[in-house]
């Protein structure tokens, strides 16, 4: 689309606003398009950030240091045996379990992902927790066959089951919970 809208074109002397318009934004065309080319040759998958992640910088300034964030341990099972199985071994040792149902497309999700579950309050409020994920990205049977077993309509929804793996119904949630809300809700599912 640069290219058609003359942005290697050279301007004649009498160009116009127009014109000259036209070329700027086939210039800007081009170079947007030039960096989704080199974000997909460095194996990036995000549209409006074709270089992120791309260009790392090399030293931190002085006296920084640097931080990761640390994610909750989930288990992740595709199948209602797989559940069954997890959720057997978390009755047998007495502790209490979570199943997250998850989706990339799910931007709720992702939000929870990114920002519930990196808190570290959350965190800790789980330590004691059978952490279980049902990644439902890709729709298979199986996923639709667990969406069934618990009536879930869609992602994000978090089942909570207590010591002996039984679902707790007035804990369920659908939607997103920032971490307060959250810790709200597993403060009531760990003093059960």
């Amino acid at each position: 689309a640069g290219i058609y809208m003359g942005a290697l074109d050279k301007l004649r002397e009498d160009a116009g606003g127009w014109d000259r318009f036209w070329k700027s934004m086939g210039l800007i065309l081009l170079f947007y398009g030039g960096t989704q080319l080199l974000g997909v040759a460095a194996g990036s998958t995000n549209l409006l950030q074709p270089l992120k992640g791309i260009f790392k910088v090399g030293a931190l300034p002085a006296g920084a240091t640097q931080t990761t964030q640390q994610h909750a341990r989930f288990q992740h099972i595709k199948s209602n045996a797989e559940l069954d199985s997890v959720l057997a071994d978390a009755a047998q040792n007495g502790q209490l379990a979570l199943l997250d149902f998850y989706a990339d497309w799910c931007v709720d999700c992702v939000r929870m992902e990114k920002n519930v579950f990196t808190d570290p309050a959350v965190q800790a409020a789980l330590q004691n927790v059978v952490l279980i994920k049902a990644d439902v990205t890709k729709r298979s049977e199986l996923d639709k066959a667990l969406e069934k077993r618990f009536g879930i309509i869609g992602p994000p929804t978090i089942i909570f089951f207590d010591k002996k793996s039984i679902e707790i119904n007035d804990l369920r949630m659908i939607g997103y919970e920032n971490s307060q809300q959250f810790i709200q809700r597993l403060q009531q599912f760990t003093n059960l």
